[in-house]
């Protein structure tokens, strides 16, 4: 009778043993699976963030200056830029916008002061900007962004895009 008690004993301890190995094998898959999706799941919230951003700049400005001879495409230091002129208090302020060296950047001077292309401010990780009319009143915004997606923004104008430039 001892006997049988004692490998009793063996069996239900192997069971909880063997139950406890397979419960916490499930939980690390559990946990290796959950980390994994959230990694994918912030990347993917990452690059449509800085798409919106992007998107939503770029509107923004062009719909502030969206007035007769108030913006233009220009070259600026080698690259195509969206030129944005203002006059406040007598003086003409020139805003860039241009891609320089990994970045959308921003550039205010005041009454043609010299500047460089390095002394923007970095706003969007980017590999390319490009803009044209695309037809009178649409202007075609294209980027790729840092991830090597491209992306096209057609930007109804209020003005005529002859007049623009």
């Amino acid at each position: 009778m001892a006997r049988i008690k004692s490998s009793s004993r063996r069996i239900d301890t192997v069971f909880v043993v063997m139950l406890f190995t397979i419960f916490a094998i499930l939980a690390l898959l559990v946990v290796l699976i959950t980390t994994k999706q959230f990694k994918y799941t912030a990347s993917v919230m990452e690059e449509n963030y800085q798409v919106r951003t992007a998107n939503s700049y770029l509107r923004e400005i062009v719909h502030q200056h969206d007035k007769a001879s108030s913006f233009s495409l220009t070259d600026f230091s080698g690259s195509k830029a969206l030129t944005f002129t203002e006059t406040i208090n007598g003086y003409t302020i020139n805003t860039y916008v241009y891609y320089y060296d990994g970045y959308i950047r921003e550039l205010s001077s005041v009454d043609a002061a010299e500047v460089t292309p390095d002394s923007g401010t970095t706003l969007i990780p980017a590999k390319s900007l490009d803009a044209e009319i695309a037809d009178n009143n649409t202007l075609k915004i294209s980027y790729e962004d840092e991830f090597g997606d491209a992306h096209e923004l057609y930007i109804a104008l209020h003005t005529s895009g002859k007049e623009a430039l």
